[in-house]
């Protein structure tokens, strides 16, 4: 069976250990259980660091995030070695199904331009992603960003004090001290950005600490979820989807129906304006949408609480995925 990887977002990076026990609902009705890898990218890290961490971790190496990058944004070009890959077989004939939770979507989205410019190398190609699934994915940016502290009119500057720059600092007190925290901690894969005290005097800390260097560039994932992020990988048809791949994204709708239902903007192409049910054969090279109503950006993944909804969730994923295994299987 076809392997699934989660991707978690921003601040994400606890695994199983909040994500719970949705694989027996996932394989619900299944003969045999689909095996489930959580990648482990930078919770703080720029859409394309993450996308070059995913790729590492799944095949295996040393990360590499590409000379030109490195330059450009003033970091190593070298990232954590993964000695043994997830799935090092991973290739247009072995493909994996991915599932994206807040800017794990994206992350995903940026991992597949990757492949399709042959970034990490020729044998690499977009169809080694066969299906993306995603739920409250900023792929268009979020305001939330600058109620957190991002500058309107100047991300990628940071509001001093702002939640946002709480949250810099904060990360970089634990990468400072990397070395002599426990390595449960050391998620933030900052392996190429030389912030621990190993690295630097404590002078350069206390720089840090004032303005990140991080923090406030846009090789971050403050600025990637800025509406002008979001508008420069549109230019560049970051996007667009594969012709091979089935794409399907959840979006999270807190406020209730029916007080303008003209104006709902969550639609899909595959069922009528006035039904909301949903769709039920998966079509490769389009985005198929769906509406998870009375909900928040949490309240089904990734926390588990073991309610109806998320067992109801997870039930109905296993069988999407499981139908494209099946079209999958026919074009073999």
């Amino acid at each position: 069976m076809i392997p699934l990887v989660i991707v978690e977002g921003f601040l994400g990076g606890a695994g199983p250990f909040v994500w719970g026990k949705f694989e027996q609902h996932l394989n619900t009705s299944c003969s045999e259980t689909r095996p489930v890898f959580f990648a482990s990218v930078g919770p703080v890290s720029s859409l394309h660091d993450r996308a070059c961490e995913l790729y590492y971790q799944l095949i295996g190496g040393t990360v590499d995030y590409g000379e030109q990058h490195s330059k450009a944004h003033r970091h190593g070009r070298y990232g954590y070695k993964h000695r043994n890959g997830l799935y090092p077989q991973w290739s247009r004939d072995n493909p994996l199904h991915f599932f994206g939770h807040s800017m794990g979507g994206p992350t995903i989205i940026k991992l597949q331009y990757l492949l399709k410019q042959g970034y990490f190398g020729g044998r690499d190609h977009p169809d080694m992603i066969l299906s993306v699934t995603t739920i409250s994915s900023p792929f268009r940016g979020t305001a939330i960003v600058y109620t957190l502290g991002e500058h309107i009119d100047a991300a990628p500057a940071v509001r001093p004090w702002s939640i946002g720059d709480l949250i810099a600092k904060a990360v970089h007190i634990i990468v400072y001290l990397k070395p002599i925290l426990p390595q449960s901690l050391d998620i933030w894969h900052s392996e190429s950005r030389s912030l621990s005290f190993h690295e630097i005097p404590f002078s350069g800390f206390l720089r840090e600490l004032r303005k990140s260097s991080w923090a406030t560039s846009r090789d971050a994932a403050p600025f990637d979820v800025t509406f002008m992020a979001a508008d420069e990988r549109e230019a560049k048809m970051e996007g667009k989807p594969n012709s091979g791949t089935f794409y399907r994204s959840f979006a999270a709708l807190m406020q209730c129906f029916d007080i303008v239902e003209t104006f709902r903007m969550t639609r899909c192409r595959h069922y009528p304006v006035d039904q909301h049910s949903k769709p039920s054969v998966p079509e490769p090279g389009v985005w198929q949408t769906q509406e998870v109503a009375d909900a928040t950006h949490a309240s089904v993944v990734p926390l588990w609480l073991s309610t109806p909804r998320q067992k109801l969730f997870w039930t109905e994923v296993g069988d999407w995925l499981r139908k494209i295994d099946g079209v999958e299987g026919l074009r073999k």
